[in-house]
């Protein structure tokens, strides 16, 4: 009885957890970011407001390569299950790193 209770608790808490983000929701997160400044896939963003294009070159780079003393001020990189503010601002660049400590997407906001 006390063992079915605890099965059964142990299920109840693993079904409010939250998973962490896979490669794929970032990816679909970074294309919602992207569509929404008007960036179209091989095209230079012309709402490069954060000077975003001097740092495409870390997509796809481990995210120890990333030399944060070399970012702009307000520049924030994004690590896996880290909680950030949902402000938009255009001058702030962001570097989203996926799971597996890659740069997963670069974009303003």
């Amino acid at each position: 009885m006390i063992r079915a209770g605890l099965v059964g608790l142990v299920l109840a808490l693993a079904a409010c957890s939250t998973p962490d983000q896979t490669q794929r929701d970032l990816d679909q997160i970074s294309n919602r970011e992207q569509a929404a400044l008007g960036q179209n896939e091989g095209q230079a963003n012309p709402q490069d407001t954060c000077g975003m294009a001097a740092y495409q070159h870390l997509m796809g780079r481990p995210e120890s390569e990333i030399d944060r003393s070399k970012l702009p001020e307000r520049a924030r990189v994004i690590m896996p299950g880290m909680m950030v503010t949902q402000d938009f601002a255009p001058s702030r660049l962001n570097i989203r790193v996926s799971p597996d400590r890659t740069v997963a997407s670069i974009y303003c906001g």
